[in-house]
């Protein structure tokens, strides 16, 4: 009777709580390969040699191996690493749920749940989690408020908050270098100013074309390198990749294009006001 009992207890555990498995060595990382486990091996060695060596005349040359099989082994785990990180990148890609997906949620551990296959409450679970709403208009651009315009003295409000030591962005312009062209002329560098382009966004010229090119906007980059008004003195001006790296070169390519350019934006400003005092007459 004991006996029976003492079964049925087992039985019952069993069930309601399985066995924990015995532990087994899990599969290696995703970076590990044969040369790091041949390094690894190596640098034990090393280390077994080393500490055998010790109050030896040689202990010195077993621990300047054992130095040189960790570093050895170091370099080769950092550069599998990267060049499987890279991989596993590009996989994801693909497929979502596989290597990066497993290394993700490696720490996740514990029993494995007990599977729903009660149909009633699948669809019980799935009504609570993704709960069907009525079809609405998500349409907000009738809500949204009328854009208002950059302003130059925003724009340099803003430069002014930018720290000189920070990082430079993808241009590789200084910001130092930045605010000083800012300060210096911020209507060729935000488009604002007596551009045609400019001018005709806020209703002030009837088109956005420039007078002697009509098939090209007035904009500062076709002024200063398409216009054939400037094209003789913008000759020395190098492309706009590279037109900050230019005028930082020397204190005279720097004079010679802030020169360059108050001049375009007095002859600019120049033929606005002729083409107004033309309008109001």
């Amino acid at each position: 009777m004991a006996r029976q009992l003492s079964e049925c207890l087992d039985a019952a555990c069993d069930s309601s709580m399985p066995r924990r498995k015995p532990s087994r060595r899990g599969s290696p990382c995703y970076w590990w390969n044969d040369q790091i486990a041949q390094l690894r091996k190596a640098c034990l060695r090393a280390r077994r040699c080393s500490q055998r060596a010790r109050r030896r005349p040689d202990f010195e040359d077993r621990l300047e191996d054992l130095r040189a099989a960790k570093r050895a082994l170091k370099r080769a785990i950092k550069a599998s690493k990267s060049s499987c990180f890279r991989q596993i990148c590009e996989e994801a890609d693909v497929n979502p749920w596989g290597t990066a997906y497993k290394v993700v949620t490696k720490t996740i551990r514990g029993q494995d749940s007990l599977r729903v296959t009660c149909p009633i409450l699948l669809r019980s679970i799935v009504e609570t989690l993704f709960p069907q709403h009525a079809e609405q208009d998500v349409s907000f651009a009738s809500r949204l408020e009328p854009w208002q315009p950059i302003s130059v003295d925003e724009v340099k409000s803003a430069t002014k908050r930018i720290g000189d030591r920070k990082a430079p962005g993808p241009d590789g312009i200084p910001n130092k270098a930045l605010k000083l062209a800012i300060s210096t002329r911020p209507e060729f560098l935000t488009g604002h100013g007596g551009f045609r382009k400019y001018l005709h966004k806020y209703r002030h010229e009837d088109s956005p074309e420039c007078p002697t090119c009509p098939s090209a906007s007035e904009d500062p980059e076709h002024v200063l390198y398409y216009c054939t008004r400037y094209r003789g003195r913008a000759g020395v001006v190098p492309p706009p990749e590279s037109l900050m790296a230019f005028m930082l070169a020397t204190d005279d390519n720097w004079s010679s294009t802030s020169q360059l350019i108050i001049g375009i934006q007095r002859d600019l400003r120049r033929c606005e006001r002729e083409r107004r005092e033309r309008s109001d007459a």
